[in-house]
């Protein structure tokens, strides 16, 4: 069994990466894959990704609608500025 090595990467770093490697993963089957079939198949990955690593459903369902909210937060933010 292979080890994989983790990066030390802050919690925004870390955020960047993913983005930067889903908009990769985007471009690369935009031709293939409609926008509407990309947010589900990932949305369905990570869903099933959560409640397959997290201790509970219950915390798993917490994480997904944190990132949620968390977005929505700084959308509103922004349009109060």
């Amino acid at each position: 069994m292979s080890k994989v090595k983790k990066r030390k990467l802050s919690t925004p770093k870390q955020l960047d990466l993913v983005k930067a490697e889903m908009e990769k993963l985007e471009k690369k089957l935009k031709k293939d894959v409609a926008i509407p079939n990309f947010v589900f198949g990932i949305q369905y990955y990570i869903t099933e990704l959560a409640h397959q690593t997290a201790p509970t459903c219950n915390y798993a369902t917490m994480v997904m609608l944190g990132a949620m909210n968390s977005y929505l937060e700084n959308e509103v933010e922004k349009q109060q500025n």
